[in-house]
């Protein structure tokens, strides 16, 4: 039942319960007849529900969900803001009925959040007034509940409430009446609606035609309608309806697909056959007596209803499916050796009981939840991958009952699961321990089963949990991303029973030097008893052309003693000298079968293939027996979009290898993965190369489990000659120590078999690539860091490389390779994850292709369905097939880069299919379903530059004029078996069918592997004398073809304006004039965000892997350009319908306009096509008639380009000659209006009357006036979007981008760049502001009067209630150099400048705060009317006063009068009890859910602006919000509480210290700097002191008081934050953070400051506002501080709209466990533009150290003023449960500043800093050692420990505790041998070095370097005050500085410049110095330190030594002449 048709019917039955309501006849849905009767289901559809609140923003969980009976949506409180309790649901059944129960199904996606487990039922007659009929509770888990009432309760309202809950949600709601007289028809209803909801439409059996559904539903439809309209009266009109219902349900299951009379005959046929082709007996191939003969009997049953002419096809269908099901039933009973179990399991959703006994459901096994359609239905759009239809996550039991034959007596059995993931077995109720593993992925899991009972049927059970992994969830084995994380059994499920002596398994280990093949043949032994036998081996070759070669076989005699159980025979088997060799040519293959003969006794047989052939490395290469081979690979991620999971047949493999073959492909990369057999099996007999990979994906994962399976994966795919490498996984940080387990695992694999290669990992630390000197090849994407020279693909993202990779840099040609990035490898080297050239979906021929399968496309029509919304998607064929092609021509280049590379070893695309996950990246050479794209390369195209043997031509340019002479060499590039000798080449140059020229070239001989240049050629291009495309064919007969494009234009094309065409490029008057005249205008605006604003850059390739890697700007991210080439605008500038390299340059200087707000009808010529996550409308070329006049818009830089680019004159040229011939007719029509909104003019002279001479007062929201004149009288109007709305609400002035000469704003002169570009954001002075203009030769002067309001706000306002003695603090925000103070109850009070609030804070205006305070008189007997406070204020001759808050005081009131209350905030904030104020204070703590206290006095009531607070103050001394409280009654309230026990726990995260407390007391805890103390209230006793042995946190444990328990901290400062609870079990659990011992493990939130609507502040370009800013730093932060191990979690604030909110954020960072909170932001002091510098914020004192070491090392790396780390109150750093820190990083205000943090070099190094000082600061802290999980006295319930989610990194510290001590240096690098002396302040000093084998210091604190590494060098006292030096030494003789010639340096673009640089000591042992440019498309460098200035702008040379670390750096700055 579709939701739309739901609510459709739900609006038609409320309209005819109101016409009913309307009319005389009384209406009574339900009496009760007897309350003993069964109850009957109310329909849904007569009901309406409400809620206390529901989801509708982050997603749909509407109230009406809860019964709109589908289970997979949900009613769910509000959660993307904060919902109030009680949560509740209210149903409205539209009329009184007598109610029985109601049952409550929670969410079934399952997530427990909302579960609804203590509820209270209440009802109503009118929806107003609410009576309670039934409480209690429910488990909390997925199944139904119901909550049967007493007796009938009579109601029309039912809410139902979730009790003590801080959320609720409900999946579906009914209701059940006692007996009614519309039970028939609502009965005949709920059928109907089980009926029709589990039909599906279709041709297959057990499915129904579509019409037929449909004729059903308006029966439904109909019945529903007479449900709702029918009154109780008309009983037999009642019961007609549901008669009718009844029939057309029986028609309904009558239309059914089923097998009929035909299929029942060939059934019985084959049963026939299959029982007389059957013995009788107990041996192989027999069946028992009594199986035979029930056999029979169903044949018989069947065959008479077959028999029967009047059976109907329900008889016949059910015929059918009884012998169908007879069958397998005696299939199963026949005897055999090994059992398939595939097939009808039973099925449980849950943990095994072995009370279960029969399972209510079922499922097909093999297969997986998801396939049998069971598990929680998903209803959700996730657009960054393909969504499961059903989803499910836990425990499933499967079980089957097996018939086990009685020869299987005293057998050995297994039970085989080939493909599954962790399980338990049991069989007959008995847990089966004994197996290989039970929780292996990659290879099949074998259980030895015990407890069968031969003769007689068995139960097998199976439970799989698909989650507790010992691998992370993102491997391409278990990610939802592709291959999902399914739950079942696929692939191969056996039982299978052998002899007591048998083979185990068979290895072969072939030698083709030997021709010999080394068999390891494990023999088991389970008779307890001594055997002897024989072992014979038997070979033949298979799988390849001529004779088959039959091996002699081989005999080994055995024997194994009575204790040998398991025994390893090897056997070194001849081969012959006829032997065959498999490789990629030859494939061939062997069958060896070893049989086994024991005693006479026991047999067996054992068949395995293998194949003869040798993989190893030779130098750069890989060799295949001998011979070089090229990896042509992919990386495949797991995509089997119908299944979810892979195939697991070698015939799926076979056709899925092949169509890869079809395009060159020779080479299986699996991605943190390892395919099933089958995938080998296949590969085997294609000659493909495979290496798959364990699981690891990031992170540094070795450990037991894997090498467990590395070993097993190594034995179970032993004999497959195709698997050839082996490695770890993707991308893993394998840095400094984390290498140990990589080369730990390499030397187990090698051990284990050393005929494969090894390597640990591809892509390894991606940010800084390291070869493993260990290993036998390299997989990476670059030899070097941040360098474009060593990259080793052609393409990148923009996150990636600023440059986009080669291929959006270098000018178009087929001559780059990679042999600079690899010349000094000396290892075989793949590139890793080449291509990732995105293609926009053809939308409506793709998503059809998932219907079958386990997902919907929901992703794809998601975008689908955007394109729709703008209009475009008529285009989405033309656009697929062009992004398929430019896509295509991308993989071309990257395919022939790598292959013309003489080193490189091979290639790895990421894929050649389409990836559907990490946000949707449809990046294939072919789609999901390995089909063809249209529009791209055929495979045959594919194949004539892809394969072992090609032909390639090197070219220098692609785009020539016809004063060049085309050149170019010829290479043939062969590794194919042999060499090729007298090769010879030709060469054919064509302009369509005509030949210009072409040659052959001399023959040579050709080396196998490699490549040879066979010739060179040239031909002069004069004789092409207009703008053509041509073709290069090169050729080698014996091998085949390959052709280049190339485009030639004229060289002395002088393109002229035609007379009647004006050329503009500004959007000014004249231009708009023109057009007005009728003019024809071509409009060529520069390409800039100046000029088009709403525009784009674009990317001549197609975007890169998908949106995860989109810029915030979302600039350059196109997917190809559409060019309508049959336009006559094209007729002089041949091109195809797509952009290829003759676009290049065109492209790369162009924006592309949107143009969404156009006319529909404007379609562009040269139609930029937008990612699918925008869909905008984007044009570089168009036309439109405008007004009388027609217009050409071109936005590619012709004019700028025209010398330099043969092709932008060509196509200037070519738009000018249709602009002048009668074809130029425009369709669309623009205005004149949409022209100037499009494009902003360029104003040159007199640009500055933008401000008006005017006066005006800020108090009064009003300009005085609007109207001003200049100096000479004449007006002046305010332009500039100054208007009055702007003028009151700011005090700045903002200026915009205009040239100016001189500017003085009073008298004061304003600096412009060489330009005359400025921008100013400043308050106006009080009084007069003179502001003049200077500009070519003219002045404009213009004033501005500005008027003080001296006072503009007050604080506290509105009411304020206090009590007596407290002190009330009154702020005002005033004139900087007032006079202020207030009056209040006859009192004078002076408020003074409030210079630590601020925390010496830069201001954006010339406002401060001003402070003071007003102690309340005592309390008497009475209230007190005190008054209002009144502020006044007196600055620059100006007064005025601001009215206050109105001041009462409460009565005395006792405390003994107190009312006793509880906590209901989950942390409730406290705060001084003598103040009142909304300020929080670091000493007091928040108090947990359930805590007791008691109130003392009356409400204190606090306002200050909009916000009012309400307080109480409690009898423990604190003040707390009324809202977190509430009363409880006297029987439990606090007194003479006894805290009667604690226990300390501890695991890797946490420390749990838990008190058993007879009562829920409040308390008050303090952090000292060395112990944490917790004194409790109302408690006359604690438990005694105790020590804590080697617990991670704490020494001690001591009582004092009989209320205090101090925990002495193992070393002051060591604190990373607490939580505190009442657990479920009434405990005071205090949960302290352990300190990781560095950033690796830690989990650390990374906050960029501001985002989506909030911008943050604006700096010295508003450009680039804060929240861009941080977003840039926080993210290489996080990439940083997960290079160092961190759990990062990245604070998503790139928001389209809204805001990001700093109460969110912190929630966040509280549920994932964070243990340190970064915030980054910059600073902004518009009224001081020179205030620079670096200051962090803390609030809690353990958080000082962290603030005041980041203060000095971002300030450090900025190189600025380190401003110190400063107490601050911002939200996000007050939590106690993590260390939280503001890092306000540097002034945006400042110009040099402001520009430091915009350069991407410096952004690093800052992020470097913050991660850095954050790792030393924890790694400061040390690392805890506790002895693994919670003890059992820690059982907290659902308050327990859980560990975070998402990852990303961390980590610094300088100085600690007080911290009363500072050193004069914080950073050393030293030379081994060297010294350094540091100096630090404070007496009774102690120094350490926490690592002496790298530097060693005395107690004078002189360092003495030992050996290289890292080290900390601390100094302390008594007091626990300590500082930090962290000490870096290098190699001995190593160097210490850099020397640069410049350090800063202004070049104008073209110019070349030597930067020379030395190093000292010049004796250093390596004085290696590496330059670099942090923008090459800037300034590049070469490595001798030459700099060529490309274009303007700014950027860092860094100049380094690799072996020291040291570097130095020169800022460069270029300038257009």
């Amino acid at each position: 039942m579709s939701k739309k048709g739901f609510f459709a019917r739900r609006v038609t039955a409320m309209a005819c319960t109101a016409a009913l309501l309307a009319s005389s006849i009384p209406l009574s849905w339900v009496q009760a007849i007897a309350y003993d009767n069964n109850p009957v289901k109310i329909p849904q559809f007569l009901m309406t529900a409400t809620a206390s609140s529901e989801e509708s923003s982050s997603d749909t969980c509407y109230a009406s969900l809860a019964i709109d009976g589908d289970s997979g949506t949900m009613w769910h409180t509000r959660w993307s803001t904060s919902a109030s309790a009680p949560h509740w649901i209210s149903v409205d059944l539209g009329r009184n009925v007598e109610l029985t129960k109601l049952t409550y199904l929670p969410r079934q996606d399952g997530n427990s959040n909302g579960y609804i487990r203590e509820y209270a039922i209440s009802v109503s007659a009118d929806g107003n007034t609410y009576t309670p009929i039934a409480e209690g509770s429910w488990e909390s888990d997925m199944t139904e509940k119901e909550a049967v009432f007493s007796a009938p309760v009579s109601a029309r309202y039912v809410r139902l409430e979730a009790v003590n809950a801080s959320m609720a949600s409900c999946a579906e709601l009914n209701f059940f009446a006692a007996e009614s007289v519309y039970a028939p028809l609502w009965d005949q209803l709920d059928n109907a609606y089980e009926a029709i909801g589990q039909a599906e439409a279709g041709e297959e059996i057990g499915q129904y035609p579509q019409e037929q559904i449909d004729l059903f539903q308006q029966a439904i439809d109909e019945a529903e309608l007479q449900a709702a309209s029918l009154p109780e009266s008309d009983e037999a009109a009642i019961q007609a309806a549901a008669d009718t219902l009844s029939a057309a349900m029986h028609a309904f299951e009558e239309s059914r697909n089923m097998y009929g009379r035909d299929d029942l005959e060939t059934l019985l046929g084959e049963s026939q056959s299959l029982l007389d082709g059957t013995g009788t007996g107990t041996e192989n191939g027999q069946a028992s007596e009594e199986a035979k003969n029930a056999f029979a009997a169903a044949i018989q049953e069947a065959d008479a209803v077959f028999q029967d002419q009047s059976a109907n096809k329900t008889q016949i269908h059910s015929a059918y499916e009884a012998l169908d099901s007879a069958v397998a039933v005696f299939q199963d009973h026949i005897v055999t050796d090994q059992k398939s179990l595939a097939g009808v399991w039973e099925l449980k959703l849950g943990s095994y009981s072995p009370e279960d006994g029969t399972l209510s459901d079922t499922c097909i096994l093999p297969g997986t939840l998801d396939e049998n359609k069971k598990g929680n239905r998903n209803t959700s759009v996730n657009t960054n991958h393909l969504n499961r239809k059903y989803t499910y996550t836990g425990d499933a039991v499967y079980q089957k009952k097996v018939f086990i034959p009685e020869n299987w007596a005293g057998k050995h059995v297994t039970f085989l699961m080939e493909r599954t993931k962790n399980t338990q077995v049991w069989v007959n109720g008995q847990e089966q321990a004994n197996y290989n593993s039970n929780d292996t992925l990659g290879t099949a899991q074998e259980y030895v089963l015990s407890g069968l009972i031969p003769g007689q049927e068995n139960t097998i059970t199976v439970q799989v949990r698909n989650t507790d992994y010992q691998v992370g969830t993102n491997s391409h084995m278990l990610t939802e991303e592709t291959v999902t994380n399914w739950n079942g059994i696929i692939g191969k499920i056996e039982l299978k029973a052998v002899d007591p002596v048998f083979i185990q398994d068979v290895r072969i280990y072939p030698d083709i030097h030997a021709k010999t093949a080394l068999a390891k043949i494990t023999l088991s032994n389970t008779t307890g008893q001594a055997v002897n036998g024989n072992l014979t081996l038997q070979a033949h070759s298979y799988n390849h052309e001529g004779d088959v070669h039959t091996v002699p076989q081989a005999v080994q005699e055995f024997s194994l003693a009575a204790d040998e159980t398991e025994k390893e025979i090897e056997v070194t088997y001849a081969m012959g000298d006829d032997v065959r060799l498999w490789s990629e040519f030859d494939p061939s293959m062997y069958e060896m079968t070893v049989s086994l003969d024991a005693e006479g006794m026991y047999s067996d047989t054992f068949v395995e293939n293998f194949g003869m052939r040798e993989f190893k490395t030779s130098g750069t290469k890989f060799t295949i027996n001998g011979t070089t081979t090229f990896m042509r690979g992919e990386g495949n991620s797991a995509v089997f979009p119908l299944t979810g999971y892979p195939f697991m047949t070698k015939e799926e493999w076979l056709d899925f290898f092949s169509t890869a073959q079809e395009l060159g492909i020779n080479f299986f990369r699996f991605h943190s993965w390892t395919p099933p057999e089958a995938a080998f099996e296949a590969a085997d007999e294609l000659g493909i190369y495979m290496q798959p990979e364990l699981y690891g994906f990031g992170g540094t994962p070795f450990g037991d489990y894997f090498n467990e399976e590395a070993v097993r994966i190594l034995e179970y795919l032993a004999n497959h000659p195709s698997f050839v490498m082996f490695a770890w996984g993707n991308e893993l940080n394998t840095t400094g120590s984390n290498r140990d387990g990589a080369n730990a695992l390499r030397e187990l694999c090698r051990s284990v078999d050393d005929t494969r290669l090894y390597a640990e990992g591809s892509n390894n630390n991606f940010w800084a690539p390291s070869l493993n000197e260990g290993d036998d090849y390299w997989t990476t994407c670059k030899t070097r860091a941040n360098s474009d020279p060593y990259h080793t693909r052609i393409s990148f993202s923009w996150v990636d490389a600023a440059s986009g990779g080669a291929l959006e840099s270098m000018q178009p040609n087929t001559t780059f390779t990679y042999q600079h990035a690899i010349e000094e490898v000396d290892k075989p080297l793949m590139n890793h994850e080449a291509g990732q050239y995105q293609v926009l979906p053809l939308f409506d021929e793709e998503i059809p292709k998932y219907e079958s399968g386990v997902f919907e496309a929901r992703n794809l029509q998601y975008y689908r369905d955007l394109m729709e919304s703008k209009g475009l998607l008529h285009m989405n064929e033309i656009f697929s097939k062009v992004s398929a092609r430019v896509s295509a021509i991308g993989y071309r280049a990257d395919m022939e880069t790598a292959l013309r590379t003489p080193d490189m070893a091979g290639y790895q695309l990421l894929s050649i299919q389409d990836f559907p996950g990490q946000g949707t990246a449809h990046v294939g050479i072919l789609d999901n379903f390995m089909e063809d794209k249209p529009g791209g390369f055929t495979k045959e195209q594919y194949k004539s530059f892809n394969d072992s043997v090609v032909v390639l031509a090197q070219l220098p340019k692609l785009v020539l004029t016809n004063s060049e002479d085309l050149t170019g060499t010829i290479s043939v590039v062969n590794y194919g078996p042999a060499a090729l000798d007298g090769v010879v080449g030709q060469w054919k140059l064509t302009n369509g069918d005509t030949v210009l020229a072409e040659g052959t070239l001399d023959a040579t001989d050709v080396a196998q592997g490699g490549v040879t240049e066979i010739g060179a050629f040239t031909t002069s291009l004069a004789g092409v004398t207009e703008a053509a495309k041509l073709k290069l064919e090169v050729s080698v007969d014996s091998i085949g073809s390959n052709s280049y494009d190339l485009w030639v234009y004229p060289s002395d094309l002088n393109p002229t304006v035609p007379s009647d065409v004006l050329v503009s490029t500004n959007m000014d008057q004249a231009t708009l004039q023109a057009l007005e005249n009728g003019q024809k205008v071509l409009f060529l605006p520069e390409p800039s965000l100046k000029t088009i604003p709403d525009s784009v850059a674009v990317r001549w390739t197609t975007d890169y892997w998908s949106k995860m890697f989109h810029r915030s700007d979302r600039d350059a991210h196109t997917m190809g350009m559409y060019v309508q080439n049959d336009h006559p605008i094209f007729r002089y500038f041949p091109t195809e319908y797509f952009n290829d390299y003759q676009w290049f340059n065109l492209m790369k200087g162009s924006r592309a306009v949107v143009l969404d707000d156009a006319p529909a009808d404007l379609e562009p010529l040269a139609w930029n096509i937008d990612h699918m996550e925008w869909s905008r409308k984007l044009g570089s070329l168009f036309e439109a008639n405008v007004g009388a006049g027609k217009l050409v818009v071109c936005t590619f830089d012709l004019l700028n380009q025209m010398e330099e680019y043969p092709e932008a004159k060509q196509l200037y040229y070519s738009i000018l000659q249709y602009m002048a011939s009668d074809e130029f007719q425009p369709e669309a029509e623009l205005t004149p209006e949409y022209l100037t909104q499009t494009f902003v003019e360029k104003t040159n002279v007199d640009p500055y009357k933008t401000i008006e001479a005017e006066s005006y007062a800020e108090s009064s929201g009003n300009l005085r006036t609007e109207s001003g004149t200049d100096e000479s009288g004449q007006p002046a109007t305010a332009l500039g979007g100054i208007s009055s709305g702007n003028w009151t609400r700011y005090e700045d002035v903002d200026f915009g981008l205009n040239g100016c000469a001189k500017i003085t704003i009073n008298d004061q002169e304003i600096t412009t760049d060489e330009n005359g570009y400025f921008t100013l954001n400043m308050p106006l002075s009080e009084g007069l502001n003179k502001f003049v203009f200077t500009h070519k030769g003219k002045t404009d002067v213009y004033n501005i009067t500005r008027q003080v309001q001296v006072v503009k706000e007050v604080s506290p306002t509105g009411n304020v209630t206090v009590d007596g003695g407290m002190r009330i603090t009154i702020t005002a925000t005033a004139y900087k150099d007032a006079n202020v103070y207030a009056v209040i109850g006859g009192q004078t009070i002076q408020l003074t400048l409030d210079e630590t609030g601020a925390d010496g804070n830069e201001y954006n205006d010339s406002y401060r705060l001003f402070t003071g305070s007003y102690t309340a008189p005592a309390s008497t007997d009475k209230v007190q009317e005190i008054g209002n406070i009144v502020v006044y204020g007196e600055a620059q001759g100006s007064k005025n006063s601001k009215t206050g808050a109105y001041i009462k005081v409460n009565k005395r009131i006792a405390v003994e009068n107190g009312t006793p209350v509880r906590v209901v905030a989950t942390q409730a904030e406290t705060f001084p009890s003598n103040t009142l104020n909304d300020l929080s204070e670091p000493d007091y703590f928040p108090l947990p859910q359930g805590a007791l206290d008691y109130t003392v006095g009356s409400e204190l009531v606090y306002k200050n602006e909009n916000k009012t607070y309400t307080y109480y103050k409690l009898a423990s001394g604190v003040r707390i919000y009324r809202d977190d409280i509430t009363g409880v009654s006297n029987d439990a309230a606090p007194g003479g509480n006894a805290v009667t026990g604690v226990q300390v726990a501890s695991n890797s995260q946490f420390t749990d210290v838990v008190f058993d407390t007879a009562q829920q007391v409040s308390y008050s805890a303090k952090y000292t700097g060395s112990a944490f103390t917790i004194d409790f209230n109302y408690t006359n006793s604690v438990p005694q002191s105790q020590a804590l042995d080697k617990n991670p946190m704490f020494s001690s444990l001591t009582a004092s008081s009989n209320t205090k328990v101090t925990l002495t901290l193992n070393s002051s400062g060591r604190f990373l934050g607490y939580r505190a609870f009442y657990n479920d079990n009434g405990q005071l659990v205090f949960r302290f953070n352990n300190p990781p011992g560095g950033a690796s493990g830690a989990t650390i939130v990374v906050d960029p400051g501001h985002g989506g609507d909030d911008v943050g502040a604006l700096g010295f370009l508003p450009a680039y506002p804060e929240s861009e800013i941080t977003w840039e730093i926080a993210q290489k932060v996080a990439d940083e501080l997960e290079d160092l191990g961190a759990n990062v979690i990245l604070l998503n604030t790139q928001l389209s709209s809204g805001k990001y909110v700093i109460q969110d954020r912190v929630a966040d960072a509280k549920a994932k466990n964070a243990q340190v909170y970064l915030s980054i932001h910059c600073n902004s002091s518009p009224s001081n533009s020179s205030a620079v510098g670096t200051e962090v914020y803390y609030f809690n004192d353990y958080s000082k150290n962290l603030a005041t070491s980041l203060s000095s090392s971002i300030s450090s790396a900025l190189n600025t003023t380190n401003r110190g780390g400063k107490f601050g109150r911002y939200y996000v750093t007050r939590d106690p449960q993590m260390v939280g820190v503001l890092c306000e990083v540097g002034f945006l205000t400042n110009e040099k500043e402001y520009n430091k943090l915009l350069s991407d070099s410096y952004q690093q190094d800052v992020a470097e800093a913050i991660a850095s000082t954050t790792n030393k600061f924890l790694k400061n802290l040390g690392g805890s050692s506790s002895g693994g999980g919670f003890s059992s006295s820690g059982n907290y319930g659902s308050n327990s420990a859980s560990s975070g989610g998402s990852s990303s990194s961390g980590g610094s510290s300088s100085s600690g505790s007080g911290s009363g001590i500072s050193l004069d240096e914080d950073e050393l690098t030293l030379a081994v041998g060297k010294t350094a002396t540091l100096s630090a302040s404070g007496s009774g000093l102690t120094w350490t070095s926490d690592d002496e084998d790298v530097a060693t210091v005395n107690q004078n604190g002189k360092v003495t370097a030992v050996g290289t590494g890292e080290c900390i060098i601390t100094v302390g006292n008594s007091d626990g005050d300590y500082a930090d030096c962290y000490d870096t030494v290098t190699g001995e003789g190593g160097v210490e500085e850099i020397e640069l010639s410049d350090e800063s340096l202004t070049l104008y673009v073209g110019e070349g410049y030597e930067l020379e640089a030395y190093a000292y000591p010049e004796d250093a042992d390596d004085t290696e110095l590496v330059f670099s440019s942090s923008n090459e498309n800037v300034v590049t460098v070469d490595e001798d330190g030459y700099l060529e200035a490309l274009k303007e702008g700014r950027v860092t040379i860094t100049v380094k030594n690799p072996a020291s670390g040291v570097k130095a750096t020169c800022t460069v700055r270029v300038r257009e002449e």
